[in-house]
């Protein structure tokens, strides 16, 4: 998905729902919830 894609620096590159939504759904990708 798009929004896994980071600049070559590494840092959050455009996305079309906004950088804040692409940091949410970064850290919500992180988060492991135990079934």
């Amino acid at each position: 998905p798009c929004h896994r894609v980071i600049n070559q620096s590494g840092k959050l590159g455009g996305y079309a729902a906004g950088i804040d939504r692409k940091e949410q759904l970064l850290r919500l990708e992180k988060t492991f919830i135990p079934a």
